[in-house]
């Protein structure tokens, strides 16, 4: 019986991600231009909470990595393999104000559909004791 791998869909500003059961994903955000970035991945623990990672950039630093801002300021969420599948959700937002950053952003007015989110599989990052694994990198506001 052959493995499920992870699919793909994107659907305006949301792209969705299925996570078959027993893979470990690595999601990281990655700014592109000098103005205020946001990079929201949702999804649902164990079909219950809805849990949230905030990616966030600081004022003109481009090409960086960003900073999940509800997990330490962490360069990375690591999601270890479940037992179930998961369904994740990746958004993107900017604003090219100042004062509108972090959290602030996460309304439908600064939605960016131009991120792209780009994937590998077999990250040398992780145990090799964990067959199915992938990273996901998201280059975010491109317009």
């Amino acid at each position: 019986m052959a493995i499920p791998i992870p699919t793909f869909k994107s659907t305006g500003p949301t792209v969705s991600i299925y996570v078959p059961p027993r893979w470990n994903v690595v999601i990281s955000a990655l700014t592109h231009k000098p103005y205020n970035q946001l990079v929201a991945c949702d999804w649902n623990d164990h079909d219950h909470t809805i849990m949230t990672s905030l990616f966030a950039n600081e004022w003109l630093t481009p090409d960086v990595l960003m900073r999940d801002i509800t997990n330490n300021n962490a360069p990375e969420l690591v999601l270890l393999p479940q037992i179930v599948s998961l369904q994740l959700r990746v958004q993107s937002y900017f604003s090219k104000s100042q004062s509108t950053s972090g959290k602030l952003l996460r309304e439908g007015k600064y939605s960016s559909n131009q991120f792209r989110v780009v994937t590998v599989q077999g990250s040398q990052r992780l145990d090799e004791k964990v067959p199915e694994h992938f990273t996901v990198l998201v280059r975010s506001a491109l317009a």
